[in-house]
């Protein structure tokens, strides 16, 4: 548990942010966007502007509960028949929404498996330590996988330092992006070696007309035609738009309904793989 999240530690000192995993058996109120007391009924986010909901958050409160991991679920059972190791962003992590509304908590209830959830990192390369080490011990029979914010501590980099979109075209960019395919194979190697008996899937955010939703598309790396063409595991996409269904707490996330939406739809690929 004493890993150094270097390129994840580093954004989260300059957006005042917590990310990665947190100290083990705590409670916080809320989380980086999601504020208690502060009900955002309209989308307050690039991706959610246009949609609103009703829900009264302050009629229902909830909090962060973090494991003795440090991470977000109930405590694990390596003995679990079905097991599930989710790894992804914040989405995964159910930010905005109390953890029995999460997904991933909705999904392994449906199929009645336990779960280790290792998400809200912003560096594909930053979860590599954390996850080699619970795979070991916990032999997860299904890895699930969604995109992270970045892939390698080369783009966060770049990504605060190119401007204009000079980022956008030119040798650098086609290093950078050259460079994220070969991590991302180093990853997908990485779990083959560690969970040679898992089954490991892709869930991306498929972009909506070929469009990303940050002003750089570093931002949105795993939308590069280039990385996502690199992907040897199973990847299925859904839309930024099939999840928007309402608003978690932050204004920023899906709520209840997107992710019951996604759940039902999880709960379908993995049952047939788990």
């Amino acid at each position: 548990m004493n890993h150094i999240f270097k390129a994840s530690k580093l954004f989260s000192t300059l957006r005042n942010r917590d990310w990665s995993q947190h100290e083990p058996n705590t409670i916080s109120e809320g989380h980086n966007d999601d504020v208690p007391g502060k009900d955002f009924r309209r989308g307050k986010h690039p991706k959610s502007i246009g949609i609103t909901s009703d829900y009264d958050w302050d009629k229902n409160p909830f909090v962060y509960k973090w494991n003795s991991l440090g991470l977000r679920g109930p405590e694990p059972n390596k003995d679990a028949d079905r097991k599930i190791l989710a790894i992804g962003n914040s989405l995964t992590l159910g930010s905005g929404v109390p953890v029995e509304e999460s997904f991933i908590y909705k999904t392994a209830k449906n199929l009645n498996a336990d779960y280790i959830n290792l998400s809200d990192n912003f560096v594909l390369t930053d979860i590599i330590e954390p996850a080699k080490d619970i795979i070991k011990w916990y032999k997860p029979n299904v890895i699930y996988l969604n995109e992270t914010r970045f892939i390698d501590s080369a783009s966060f980099i770049c990504w605060h330092t190119l401007k204009d979109g000079t980022d956008a075209k030119g040798e650098v960019f086609d290093l950078l992006i050259d460079g994220m395919c070969k991590t991302v194979s180093l990853f997908e190697d990485m779990l083959r070696y560690y969970a040679p008996n898992s089954n490991v899937l892709w869930d991306i955010t498929a972009t909506e007309n070929n469009k990303v939703g940050r002003k750089s598309v570093l931002g949105d790396q795993f939308h590069s035609p280039e990385v996502l063409n690199t992907l040897t595991f199973p990847m299925y996409k859904f839309l930024n738009t099939d999840i928007l269904l309402d608003l978690g707490r932050d204004g920023k996330h899906p709520g209840i309904k997107g992710h019951t939406w996604m759940s039902e739809r999880l709960t379908k690929i993995i049952g047939g793989l788990i």
